[in-house]
Parts: C-alpha cells; sequence; structure tokens
C-alpha cells in the first residue's frame, strides 16, 4: 500500500576523473522500492527550517496533504484527480518531494545523519562567503547540507518536476549551476549532488524516475573548519525538530546558539512535562500522537482507511538536557559528538512495514507515520 517503484539512474559522466561514485549509489538497481511514508517523514524534516516564526507551511504540518495525492498504482505516479489542481499547488509538491526523496535516498545510500539548510550554515558562519548570492537561480546555494555517520560533510541541490523527464534535465543542469555557487579549497566537502525527481501526472506515458548527477562545485570554505560545520549543521538539525514538535522558542534559541532566560525555560519545562511519555526501542521519549483525517477515495485501498497516525517525540533525557540553563547549545552538541562515540546507534534506525515507516535518530529524536 505504501510502496512505490521508482526508476533510478545516475549520471555516471558527470563525476569527474578522479572523483568516485559512492559504493551505496552503485549498488541500487534501475528500478528501486520505495516506502512513501517514508519519504513524507523526509519532507517533514526537510521543510521544517532552523529558524521559524510560524508562518511556514511545515508550521502547520502541511506535508501530511501529500499523501492522497499518489495513484494506487504501484508504479510511482500522482492520482487522475491531482491534474485539476492548480499549478501553484502542483510547484510545491514537486519541490517538497524532490527533497523527500532526495534526502530519504541519499541517507539510505550514504548513511547521512544529519542535515540541515546550507543558507543556515553560511548565516552561522559569516566568513563563508558566497561568491554570488539569489534566493532563485544559479545564484542561490545549493539545498542542503549533511554529515554521513563517518563525519564526511555532503552538499545536494534538490529538484522536483511532475512534467516530464525532459524538463527535470533541464533542472538538473540549473542545479549545476547551483552547485557551482560554492568553492572548496581545503577539500572538507566529500560528495557534491544534484538530485531530482519527476512523478509523473496518471495519464503520462514516462515512468517516474530519480536521477543524481555530480558537477564540480565552489562557498569559500577556507577559513572554516571541519568540526564548526558539523556542530553547525547539528544544531540546524536539532532546531527544526524542535519547530515539528512545536517548541518554536526553544528551536530559535538553540538555531542561534542562545540560551534562553530562565522564564522561558520553567515554561518549555512544563509544557515537555506535560507530553506523553512513551517507551520507544527501550528508551524514554516525549511523544505526541496525533491522526490526521483524510477522506481517501474508494478506489485507493480494500481496507477502509481513515488517516495517517503521527507520532512525533524526542528523547525526555536529551530534552532535559537541552533546557540546561548553564550550557550553550553549541556545548551541548559537543558533548553528545563525544557520547555518541561510544554508542551503538551513530546512524539513522529506519524501519518500514506494509503501512508504516519510522526513523529514530542517534540525536534521540523519532517520528512514525501509519496509516490507520
Amino acid at each position: 500500500m505504501v510502496i512505490r517503484n521508482i526508476g533510478f539512474k545516475i549520471d555516471t559522466d558527470s563525476w569527474t576523473c578522479g572523483s568516485t561514485i559512492p559504493f551505496g549509489l552503485r549498488m541500487l538497481p534501475s528500478i528501486i522500492e520505495i516506502n512513501l511514508l517514508e519519504v513524507l517523514i523526509h519532507v517533514a524534516k526537510r521543510t521544517s527550517f532552523p529558524i521559524s516564526y510560524g508562518f511556514t507551511l511545515s508550521d502547520l504540518w502541511a506535508w501530511l496533504r501529500y499523501f492522497p495525492a499518489f495513484s494506487n498504482d504501484i508504479n510511482l505516479r500522482l492520482r487522475a484527480e491531482w491534474d485539476e489542481v492548480d499549478s501553484h499547488q502542483k510547484t510545491i509538491l514537486s519541490d517538497d518531494m524532490g527533497m523527500g526523496f532526495s534526502s530519504a535516498i541519499l541517507s539510505y545510500c550514504l548513511d547521512l545523519v544529519w542535515i540541515c539548510p546550507t543558507s543556515y550554515v553560511v548565516r552561522r558562519h559569516p566568513n563563508i562567503s558566497l561568491r554570488r548570492s539569489g534566493k532563485k537561480g544559479p545564484d542561490k546555494s545549493p539545498d542542503f547540507m549533511a554529515v554521513d555517520m563517518f563525519d564526511n560533510i555532503h552538499v545536494f541541490e534538490c529538484k522536483g518536476t511532475q512534467s516530464d523527464i525532459k524538463t527535470l534535465d533541464k533542472q538538473l543542469n540549473t542545479g549545476i549551476e547551483q552547485k557551482n555557487n560554492l568553492l572548496d579549497p581545503n577539500g572538507l566537502i566529500d560528495q557534491k549532488l544534484v538530485t531530482g525527481v519527476f512523478i509523473p501526472q496518471y495519464n503520462s506515458n514516462e515512468f517516474a524516475l530519480f536521477k543524481i548527477k555530480d558537477p564540480e562545485f565552489s562557498l569559500d570554505f577556507s577559513s572554516v573548519k571541519k568540526d564548526e560545520i558539523i556542530e553547525t549543521i547539528i544544531l540546524g538539525e536539532i532546531a527544526s525538530f524542535l519547530h515539528l514538535l512545536g517548541f518554536p522558542k526553544i528551536a530559535n534559541s538553540i538555531a542561534e546558539n542562545k540560551k534562553l532566560d530562565i522564564e522561558n525555560i520553567e515554561k518549555s519545562q512544563r509544557e515537555v512535562n506535560e507530553l506523553d511519555t512513551e517507551i520507544i526501542n527501550g528508551k524514554k521519549y516525549k511523544i505526541i500522537n496525533r491522526i490526521h483525517r483524510i477522506d481517501y477515495p474508494d478506489d485507493f485501498s480494500d481496507q477502509g482507511l481513515y488517516g495517517i497516525k503521527i507520532q512525533m517525540g524526542i528523547r525526555s533525557d536529551f530534552i532535559n538536557k537541552l533546557l540546561l540553563y548553564y550550557k550553550s547549545p553549541i556545548e551541548i552538541v559537543r558533548e553528545f559528538r563525544f557520547e555518541l562515540q561510544n554508542k551503538d546507534l551513530n546512524k539513522n534506525n529506519t524501519k518500514r512495514g506494509k503501512n508504516w515507516a519510522s526513523i529514530e535518530s542517534p540525536l534521540g529524536t523519532f517520528v512514525k507515520l501509519e496509516l490507520i
């Protein structure tokens, strides 16, 4: 019910002499199976930004509206009714799915653990200077920076379209220009990827496709240290998740590496204490449980689906540590990285079932989506 087939293609010619296509990417077949609920979790995390003030779609959990848009066909495509939706909504789905599919597939293939927007990293490190800057087109910085379980740093740009594969190729070429907006004289960055997903309309004759290219690229990382970048990416990941949980004041203070004042710490502690407590994988979590009701079409399933159950939480000991008044967020991140060296879970623990998917991170964050 939640598994779909999608084509997978690597533009091998885009890997320059001396660079190697990562093993995890090379091992994927030309057609892969992907769990749509897992993709939705990645959409939620990637569209929640480290600094937010309550007016973005992710703050309203708008990402949940995408699931009914997909056809029940085993091969990934959109429902016939989706063709009647206005172009603005189609564009948003394409953009968000570009991020969701890229994040899900690259996390699996490259063992990515932490991901945050490149723009946030640049903001936190003024000495990283874009040669050019812009909100759109080739002057825009790549979407995300990520860290894998071996502390390698990666950069990737995400594209998405519902038009056709030719349009996807054009977008990927634009992505190459955006990647060329980065400069890395000390070789801090491992993989530099431009990724894109094509999701066909219901009546399209083309097969869904996820495609990857690897051009050269150039942000000026000459004046920063690798550990500084990794710590910033982790800060961004923590802040983004706290926004998803509904704690914007804590999230923004962490993103800015500022301590909350005592009054706000006490308020936040009370709010955290009011959350349900559940044991997940042997660890105590503070949990939010919600149900997103959907009027599924009759032909979507023979099981009489009611909606999607969302379970989202953060480990109790971790959120309590974040609320310590005498430590800055960056100090907590450094302690966490040290502790992680001695833990079994140093990568995302992704589990999938017939009607559900869940992701638990080493940070102690957890998301599960289940059809009910």
